[in-house]
C-alpha cells in the first residue's frame, strides 16, 4: 500500500472516531504516525498539531 493512501485512510479513521467521540485527536494521530507511517517522533508532533487544528 502506498505511502499516500495509507495516510489518507488513517487520516479518514481518525476523523471518524473523533466525530463519533469527540476531542483527543493527537492521542489517536500521533502514535499512527510514528508507528504506522514510521515518522519520527518530533515530526509526527508537529504534523498532528496540525492535523488535529
Amino acid at each position: 500500500m502506498s505511502l499516500l493512501l495509507m495516510t489518507v485512510v488513517f487520516g479518514a479513521a481518525i476523523g471518524l472516531v473523533l466525530g463519533i467521540l469527540g476531542g483527543g485527536g493527537s492521542i489517536l494521530t500521533v502514535p499512527v504516525l510514528v508507528y504506522l507511517l514510521q515518522m519520527d517522533p518530533h515530526v509526527a508532533v508537529t504534523a498532528s498539531l496540525i492535523i488535529v487544528g
